[in-house]
């Protein structure tokens, strides 16, 4: 049945900006719509905007990277004799967590008693033949 044999009017839910025209519908569905003379520089607006949120969202994920593996080196240094244990082991957690932050996706740490290894396997989108 189509939405004119019900004869109910179809609810499209949609969130659209006001900014680039674009619409969201339910979930990661981009509709982008521009008419005119102005179709051109609004799509270039609309790239801009993204190219300059992509870059932010690096810098600001490589920053906090770089502050937790700082915050990692203080507690190694400035640890007291008496809690340098617990400090190793807090400032190893803080650097496995920058190196994911940074986008490290394997990584392996040996010892004479231990081994500690991680590995973030890629799905692959397109089918080989």
């Amino acid at each position: 049945m189509t939405d004119e044999q019900t004869s109910k009017p179809r609810q499209v839910t949609a969130v659209r900006c006001s900014f680039c025209n674009m619409a969201i519908r339910g979930g990661l569905q981009l509709e982008s719509l521009a008419e005119g003379s102005e179709a051109l520089q609004a799509q270039e607006r609309l790239i801009l905007h993204q190219d300059r949120t992509h870059t932010l969202r690096t810098i600001a994920s490589y920053a906090v990277s770089a502050i937790f593996a700082v915050l990692a080196a203080s507690m190694i240094m400035w640890a007291p004799g008496n809690r340098e244990l617990a400090a190793n082991i807090a400032a190893g957690a803080l650097l496995i967590l920058a190196a994911g932050i940074a986008g490290v996706t394997r990584f392996r740490v040996t010892a004479p008693a231990f081994s500690i290894e991680g590995d973030q396997q890629h799905k692959r989108t397109a089918k080989r033949r």
